[in-house]
């Protein structure tokens, strides 16, 4: 990475295309966002950001974000631009806001195409929230189905909000179907 920072990949999957701490505007099947760690592996950023845009190009197209404290800028609320990206992962190691400090929160605002949401890692006090997810673009499924889940999350005093656009639902027979995996919250 040019900025001296290294990308902490963990699990990866080799053909996926690996965001960086900058602006990525890219294109692919599988999109890995793990966490950023400067040289020094004192700092920590999220690889996906506000001003990434993503565009899937296979059938099921899929995000692995980590979302972490954003040490270098602070930022606890991303709003990046996804489009037919049908699955997300997401795996929480932000620690708990304060009184000062926003929960950690994934804006699907500018997202199309969204139809599952999997949240695992949620930890003491940590309240995480995916706001504004989008109705589905006309042509996928009819009605609207939404496939959520919370897995491996033991704090009892935290929380996972799935929150909808108000025309997300609008539909009668729209379905959110969440499943629960050693959850604890």
């Amino acid at each position: 990475d040019s900025d001296g920072a290294d990308l902490d990949a963990g699990d990866v999957d080799v053909g996926a295309v690996v965001l960086t701490a900058g602006v990525d505007i890219v294109s692919a099947e599988t999109f890995e966002a793990p966490r950023v760690l400067s040289s020094t592996g004192d700092t920590q950023s999220n690889s996906l950001n506000d001003d990434d845009v993503l565009t899937g190009t296979g059938d099921r197209n899929v995000l692995n974000l980590t979302f972490v404290n954003d040490s270098l800028t602070g930022d606890r609320n991303i709003n990046p631009t996804l489009n037919n990206v049908q699955e997300i992962n997401v795996d929480v190691r932000a620690d708990a806001g304060s009184f000062f400090t926003d929960d950690p929160t994934l804006d699907l605002q500018d997202s199309s195409g969204v139809e599952e949401i999997n949240v695992t890692g949620i930890d003491d006090f940590v309240n995480f929230t995916v706001d504004n997810i989008q109705a589905q673009p006309d042509g996928d499924t009819d009605p609207n189905t939404w496939e959520l889940s919370i897995t491996e999350s033991n704090a009892d005093n935290g929380s996972v909000s799935f929150l909808f656009d108000e025309d997300a639902l609008e539909g009668d027979a729209d379905v959110v179907n969440l499943t629960l995996g050693d959850a604890e919250l």
